[in-house]
């Protein structure tokens, strides 16, 4: 027969609440990198950020007569939830003071996908013909505006990714389980 200790359920109450951690505190005590391919991730939420941001620009692109690129920033904010996501990703697989170093170039590489897919559909879309009928000369502008959506857009989702990452750190110093990661002498 069991003992009488193992069905009290104020010590098993006990003992739960003191096991359970957050993700964060977990991530604090880890060693060592879980595997994770940044470059993919960054394409996935890359992929996704610039069709929405390209779409976007279409839309403001079509609502007007002429390329506008002040209303055209508006759209970058977008880009904002899927840094994020892709940054909350990759934190939950870290060691502990390994987070803004290594999320800096997941926010750059997705941030450059996504500016990069944006001002392909806008240049396709100023092709088609969306957002005037003055032919060649719109072409023009709008290859100029992409070409600085791309520079705003890795502007932006490097300021958005600095931002979160503040906020994801760990508490620990960087480098300190450096050695015991995997690639490092």
């Amino acid at each position: 027969m069991a003992s009488p200790e193992a069905f009290n359920t104020i010590e098993r109450a006990k003992d739960d609440e003191h096991n359970k951690d957050n993700d964060r505190e977990r991530a604090n005590r880890r060693e060592r990198n879980k595997p994770y391919d940044v470059t993919a991730a960054a394409l996935r939420w890359g992929l996704m950020a610039g069709v929405t941001l390209g779409v976007l620009q279409l839309i403001i692109l079509a609502s007007q007569e002429r390329v506008n690129i002040g209303k055209g920033l508006y759209g970058f904010f977008l880009l904002a939830p899927f840094i994020y996501l892709a940054l909350r990703e990759y934190r939950k697989r870290l060691a502990g003071g390994e987070v803004f170093k290594n999320g800096v170039i997941l926010g750059f590489q997705t941030s450059a996908i996504a500016s990069g897919i944006m001002a392909a559909i806008t240049l396709v879309g100023g092709l088609i013909g969306v957002g005037g009928s003055e032919g060649h000369a719109i072409f023009a502008n709008i290859a100029v505006y992409s070409f600085f959506q791309i520079i705003i857009g890795l502007v932006f989702g490097m300021v958005f990714a600095f931002i979160f990452l503040q906020g994801m750190k760990s508490d620990l110093p960087a480098d300190e389980n450096i050695e015991k990661v995997e690639g490092h002498a």
